[in-house]
């Protein structure tokens, strides 16, 4: 399994077809780190959508409005056939539920405390061609 590490995040596909987008804990969240994880994210994929597992528990600093604009633009979206984004707390979840509520993801994205959920959600979107 390859491994693509950045300051801010970790990513990994697994053998299911997921790619997990691991955050590390830093002390912002701007454009600078979305473009990290963006890059992540294509690095592993390669030019297919593909399902996204972002694991944000125990991340402490939530994204700014650039990031956030910058993870829904298209150049960044297109690799997203879908996204779980964990969560562990009730203040992650206001907040997540906030950022799917006002930005509107062009890809199906719902918050999760649990990761066997999460995982059955991904796994019951169908697989797309080449984006």
């Amino acid at each position: 399994m390859t491994t693509i590490s950045h300051d801010f995040v970790e990513a990994w596909a697994e053998d299911s077809g997921i790619i997990w987008l691991r955050f590390k804990e830093t002390g912002e969240h701007g454009i600078d780190e979305a473009k990290q994880v963006v890059d992540a994210h294509e690095q592993i994929s390669g030019p297919v959508r593909a399902r996204v597992m972002s694991d944000l528990r125990g991340l402490k600093t939530g994204a700014d409005r650039h990031a956030r604009a910058y993870y829904i633009s298209p150049p960044a979206a297109r690799y997203k056939l879908c996204m779980a984004m964990l969560v562990d707390g009730p203040l992650q979840t206001i907040i997540g539920n906030i950022f799917v509520r006002l930005s509107r993801p062009p890809y199906p994205t719902k918050l999760f405390t649990d990761e066997g959920a999460a995982r059955d959600w991904l796994q019951s979107f169908p697989d797309k061609a080449v984006a």
